[in-house]
């Protein structure tokens, strides 16, 4: 069977690898995101999913446009299109010109609930116990598609953004490798998505990571690795911004106000609306980071001056 694939993070690698291992298939092209310069020296960083296409040698295309590749991969006369996590909304016309609408797309949810491209965050910032991947069909909307097959996965209370990222990325590499066969010859059931429990998971913006410490502590220590260690929950200290790395969550009662600082036997904690966030490593605007002893020992009289995270 010949088909395209479409996908950008480490979330869809784990898929191209499967696809890539089976036998009869034809991996006639992967389409990625373009390759991002990054940090203050602006270095090339490729997406994950052409890191493993070259270690390959696939076909692999970056356009920073979908559409201006349109023709490229209509003379390719794939029989089926995957897709996970590429990144762009595809034209309906694509859909429909290209493989006579035969796309397919594994989003990191149960859908209908977390539609967009923010799923995995969505579902540790709510503190799910469950979260899944589901084998869709693709249409112009955003994730409206129908449900073929679904596969569950449990998240732990440590689980962070890479953490639960790897165990979809390998359940939805299941999930398409069991299914292919029949999503080639058609015969595949669908149903159609209740629009009445739909939810959405836009994209995370800077302003999603600050800390209300009005909140509970739950709530701030999901806040903390919804999206690590891509980034980090921040707070305010002298003004600057904090970032806090690494916390716990303990048993112990909130007795000030939230966001006041505490220090207890040399460990650093923080008031909740209901208890104390223990603090464990945290880095301060300009600084490296560093463990909360250090910071207890370098700031110890700020501490005592300035008593609350903002």
């Amino acid at each position: 069977m010949k088909i395209l694939f479409f996908g950008t993070p480490d979330y869809a690698v784990n898929v191209l690898k499967k696809l890539y291992e089976k036998e009869n298939i034809d991996i006639l092209a992967i389409i990625s995101q373009p390759n991002k310069l990054v940090g203050r020296k602006k270095e090339l960083k490729k997406t994950p999913v052409a890191v493993f296409s070259e270690s390959k040698n696939l076909n692999l295309l970056q356009p920073n446009k979908i559409i201006d590749i349109k023709e490229i991969l209509i003379k390719m006369n794939p029989d089926l299109v995957v897709t996970a996590a590429y990144g762009q909304i595809i034209p309906e016309s694509m859909l429909i010109e290209i493989a006579d609408h035969n796309w397919f797309n594994l989003h990191a949810s149960i859908l209908p609930s977390y539609r967009g491209g923010a799923p995995i965050q969505k579902s540790i910032l709510n503190n799910d116990k469950i979260t899944g991947v589901t084998l869709m069909t693709m249409e112009k909307g955003m994730d409206t598609g129908d449900i073929i097959d679904t596969i569950e996965t449990n998240i732990s209370i440590n689980d962070n953004l890479e953490s639960l990222t790897k165990k979809l990325s390998i359940d939805a590499s299941n999930l398409i490798i069991n299914n292919i066969e029949n999503l080639y010859k058609g015969k595949y059931k669908k149903v159609k998505q209740n629009e009445k429990k739909a939810t959405y998971a836009y994209n995370v913006k800077k302003k999603d990571h600050l800390i209300d410490w009005n909140k509970t502590a739950i709530e701030i220590y999901n806040l903390s690795r919804f999206d690590a260690p891509k980034d980090f929950a921040y707070t305010y200290f002298e003004d600057k911004e904090i970032q806090l790395t690494k916390v716990s969550l303990t048993s112990i009662k909130s007795d000030n106000k939230p966001g006041f600082i505490q220090i207890l036997d040399k460990k650093l904690y923080v008031n909740t609306k209901d208890y104390l966030l223990e603090i464990l490593s945290l880095k301060l605007q300009g600084k490296n980071e560093s463990n909360s002893l250090n910071f207890i020992n370098g700031y110890k009289n700020k501490i005592e001056i300035i008593k609350y995270f903002k």
